[in-house]
């Protein structure tokens, strides 16, 4: 029998921006280690985009979210129909709901940008 997966059983995840900078023509939001990154975890995750984004975007760029120091934790965020979360799509600074899926990988844009 398959184990449930844990879906927001203590809450929705907080989640703050510590640093922002483009790389190879992508938006890296980088978070500080926090334990949903590399656990079984599904769920609503609440994120503070508090940091500007970095000088020298043009609104094309799509956004990543990344744990410093953990490799592997880079993930692409889409927007609704499986699009990328580009830079035009968002304002800085702002609150912002997304759903993660651990085992696809997947973060996903719900509301707020």
């Amino acid at each position: 029998m398959a184990r449930p997966i844990p879906f927001n059983k203590t809450g929705i995840v907080g989640l703050e921006t510590v640093g922002a900078a483009l790389e190879n023509g992508n938006i890296i939001f980088y978070f500080e280690p926090h334990p949903y990154v590399s656990t079984p975890f599904n769920g609503l995750l609440l994120i503070h985009l508090k940091t500007p984004a970095p000088t020298g975007i043009t609104g094309s760029e799509p956004i990543f979210f990344e744990t410093r120091g953990l490799l592997g934790s880079r993930k692409a965020v889409t927007k609704k129909g499986d699009e990328p979360l580009i830079a035009s799509d968002i304002t800085l600074p702002c609150y912002s709901l997304f759903f993660y899926d651990f085992y696809t990988g997947v973060v996903e844009a719900i509301a707020g940008l």
